[in-house]
């Protein structure tokens, strides 16, 4: 399966709450994963189209889109970003605290924009908020199963919940099913996926419920 497909429709069998049902779908969306499981290539029903390279840490270095935009990332020992600029000539300063472990905690943004990160007794990244540079106030809550799987988001804005997201695993513990709530309408998306050798994901294939 490849970008041909997009917007052609299946009937696939599906996991819902646990259970597999039957469901029309529609093909949107196409990432590609190196053997270390970083996303190197993305691309969507709409032609959205990106590259992007790590360092050996795995951290996000540089990204590169189909319409010739570009951004670079510079990152400190930790592997935590401390400036990014763009093929636009724009750049920007991080100054950044970490914990004892090494997890970004806060960082601030010469454009003004400033995050805040909370992590559980296992290192999950647990809440996030971010005051950014156009003064809006934008908050994640994450929840873990108990093998460290993100399993429910809840996105707020100004204090005004935006999006709810729960996720279900399939048995190699990668997303299969995400129903997702916004301004009280439900979406459902499912994921199918081909593996390196070593059981991490080569390819993502993404589907939304008609």
């Amino acid at each position: 399966m490849d970008e041909s497909d997009f917007g052609k429709k299946f009937y696939k069998k599906v996991t819902v709450d646990g259970k597999t049902v039957g469901k029309w779908v529609v093909f949107v969306n196409l990432n590609e994963y190196d053997d270390d499981g970083n996303c190197i290539h993305y691309l969507d029903c709409n032609r959205h189209e990106e590259w992007r390279e790590y360092a050996e840490n795995g951290k996000l270095i540089h990204i590169r889109r189909r319409n010739g935009y570009e951004e670079w990332y510079e990152l400190d020992s930790t592997g935590n970003m401390i400036s990014k600029k763009n093929s636009k000539g724009k750049k920007i300063i991080y100054k950044v605290k970490s914990n004892s472990e090494g997890k970004i905690v806060h960082r601030e943004g010469s454009d003004g924009e400033e995050s805040w990160w909370e992590y559980d007794e296992s290192g999950n990244n647990i809440y996030e908020k971010t005051l950014d540079s156009d003064g809006y106030e934008k908050e994640w809550f994450y929840e873990y199963n108990d093998e460290n799987k993100c399993v429910h988001l809840k996105y707020f804005v100004d204090g005004d919940i935006s999006e709810e997201c729960f996720y279900e695993l399939n048995e190699k513990g990668y997303r299969s099913h995400t129903k997702q709530l916004i301004d009280g309408k439900e979406f459902n998306f499912w994921r199918e996926y081909e593996y390196w050798d070593n059981g991490k994901p080569r390819k993502e294939f993404l589907f939304r419920a008609l």
